[in-house]
């Protein structure tokens, strides 16, 4: 989906939600979610890299357990 293609991810994920008795439209909505997931991990990651360490706490607060969130936010 063009969506997705362009990084679109909240916005494909409600998409094909939407679909969500079609083909696999529920694997595209877990997809999109993960994708999303990752693109905000590298923002942190961004944030960290660049010393502005309380924006990178909040992005890492924001994904949870997600990954190793939690240890990013001690090394910051």
């Amino acid at each position: 989906m063009k969506l997705k293609r362009l990084g679109s991810y909240v916005d494909a994920a409600a998409a094909f939600r939407q679909l969500m008795n079609y083909k696999d439209s529920r694997g595209q909505v877990a997809e999109c979610q993960a994708l999303e997931k990752d693109r905000i991990y590298a923002m942190g990651l961004s944030k960290m890299r660049s010393a502005k360490y309380q924006e990178a706490i909040s992005i890492f607060k924001e994904l949870g357990t997600y990954r190793d969130s939690a240890a990013k936010i001690n090394k910051c």
